[in-house]
């Protein structure tokens, strides 16, 4: 089968130039430039001048292989080299086995998760793998598929000699595709790593969503078990409460009930005895009476005996008043007591009541205690799992990255099938007495011809030629310039290389064939005609590459 080829043009025309950029002001151009660069005097050391040899347009090959609606762009010369960076996953399959061995219990699954916390810490090793040709750099890229927006297709006739003038490729086909293949086979293989590594954090999710559900639920049922137990106890609580408070009050009533009685028969008696203590006080005013009466009557008998009778009374009040301040002092201290009883009663009540609050509230502690180490179960299983998660995330993003990185290395065209890419460019060759000198010229952008060379006219005649002429002729790529030299490079020092330039220029010179006259003459005069050289330059380059034939 057939490989299809694409052909680029050597020059685009600037889109206000008015003229088109025929082939014979292409030839013209470059023969200026071959010209101007040319080494003419001899120099201090003996240079002997450079005569111009070979002026030829080449072709430099591009692989265009198709790659996932894209085109991957191989260097057929392999001027450019590039590697693919791997970096092998951790063993999945090994840690998604470790975690379903380990499910059936808890302990072991924990301890399981916690063994890998570091598993997907980095990847496992990186290895560099070689990839030959590749143009990976997105400049190089970018300008070479603006170069393909351009590209045409020949005819017949001219594309055998465009094919003629194909530098041979390094990369052959089979090599460009098998290239191809590997990055698709690199591509590929990041994608199922990618997958395999979604499939451990399906896995670790899953597993611990297992456990965690099992702990909910356990949770669940430590809530349920501690509720009942709870109700249950507080109804015992409350009637152990209903029952100390009654036996509290038994205790009371009955304390109560004693004092009440001890303390109306002191009552009774106290009163007795202050109702004994009136009279004696009574008797004893009656007796002060007569013993006045016995003083005004002047009866000292009578006052003595009175004054007996006095003391007597006093005697007895004062034994009466002991015995009430008595009583009243018992009564006193019989009240205290009670009130102190009463009081140390209910204060050991109140511990057994409080004793029997503490148990709901102890059971309550418990209860929060048990459920917190639940939760505490289930955060650590949590959190352990987000940190593995969140690593595996890490190593995906990586591998994202690289394949991204893959699909960048391609352009948005799609090639039907491998294409060979005619990359044009002129190969000049300078003979002198001692070597040969080799030059490439590669793809230009064509300046505008009206107003801008009338208004630079009268600069560009003061001027070199090399100097207009590169006003004319500007490069049309510095990421192709960057691209090709390596290559340029070798057309000077490499013997192989020069060898194989020097043949296939020698096959394609255009100063040998038989329309180079023709194309040159025509060349120059539509540029003499544009003012980009004057008409001593055009009729110097004339006489000594396309001379008139000696009229006979």
């Amino acid at each position: 089968m057939s490989t299809p080829n694409l052909f680029l043009p050597f020059a685009v025309v600037d889109s206000n130039r008015n003229v088109p950029f025929s082939e014979n002001i292409e030839v013209a151009v470059l023969l200026c430039v071959a010209e101007s660069e040319r080494k003419k005097k001899p120099g201090i050391f003996g240079r002997s001048e450079e005569v111009l040899t070979i002026l030829c347009r080449l072709n430099y090959p591009l692989w265009a292989i198709p790659f996932e609606g894209a085109s991957l762009l191989i260097d057929g010369m392999e001027t450019v080299s590039n590697s693919i960076l791997y970096f092998k996953p951790p063993d999945i399959e090994a840690f998604t086995e470790h975690l379903r061995r380990s499910t059936g219990v808890q302990e072991l699954f924990c301890g399981a998760l916690r063994s890998h916390l570091e598993t997907f810490s980095k990847f496992a090793s990186r290895t560099e793998m070689p990839i030959r040709g590749v143009i990976a750099n997105k400049e190089y890229l970018s300008d070479i598929f603006d170069f393909i927006q351009d590209g045409k297709t020949l005819t017949k006739r001219s594309a055998e000699s465009e094919l003629n003038s194909l530098i041979p490729p390094k990369i052959d086909k089979v090599t460009a595709v098998d290239i191809a293949e590997r990055f698709m086979k690199h591509l590929k293989k990041l994608q199922a790593e990618i997958k395999g590594l979604r499939f451990a954090i399906e896995t670790v999710n899953g597993e611990t969503e297992k456990h965690i559900n099992r702990l909910r639920q356990e949770r669940k049922q430590i809530q349920e078990e501690y509720e009942i137990k709870i109700s249950k106890l507080k109804t015992e609580v409350n009637q152990r409460k209903v029952e100390l408070e009654r036996e509290l009050n038994r205790k009371v009533e009955k304390i109560t009930a004693v004092h009440k009685k001890e303390a109306e028969t002191r009552l009774v008696e106290k009163k007795r005895r202050e109702r004994e203590l009136l009279k004696l006080e009574q008797k004893k005013s009656e007796y002060e009476k007569r013993k006045e009466l016995r003083k005004t009557k002047g009866d000292k008998v009578g006052i003595v005996r009175w004054n007996v009778r006095l003391q007597n009374a006093q005697d007895q009040i004062s034994t009466a008043k002991t015995k009430v301040k008595t009583l009243s002092d018992f009564i006193d201290r019989s009240n205290k007591e009670m009130d102190n009883t009463k009081k140390n009663l209910h204060n050991t009540y109140q511990k057994h009541l409080d004793a029997e609050e503490m148990r709901v509230k102890d059971l309550n502690s418990k209860k929060e205690a048990d459920i917190a180490n639940k939760e505490k179960e289930i955060n650590e299983l949590q959190g352990e799992t987000t940190t593995i998660i969140n690593k595996i995330e890490r190593l995906i993003k990586r591998k994202q990255d690289r394949s991204s990185t893959i699909r960048e290395t391609t352009i948005p065209w799609k090639a039907k099938a491998p294409t060979l890419i005619h990359l044009p460019l002129y190969l000049v060759c300078y003979k002198s007495k001692n070597k040969e000198r080799y030059c490439l010229h590669l793809p230009a952008l064509i300046r505008r011809d009206k107003g801008f060379a009338m208004k630079i006219r009268k600069t560009l005649r003061r001027r070199s030629l090399q100097s207009k002429i590169s006003n004319l002729l500007k490069p049309r790529s510095k990421a192709l310039e960057k691209l090709l030299k390596p290559f340029k490079e070798e057309a000077q020092s490499d013997s192989k290389v020069r060898k194989v330039l020097s043949r296939l220029g020698k096959s394609q010179n255009l100063l040998t064939t038989e329309k180079f006259k023709e194309l040159v003459t025509a060349g120059m005069k539509k540029l003499e005609a544009e003012g980009w050289i004057k008409p001593e330059e055009k009729t110097a380059i004339l006489e000594t590459y396309a001379p008139k034939e000696p009229s006979r």
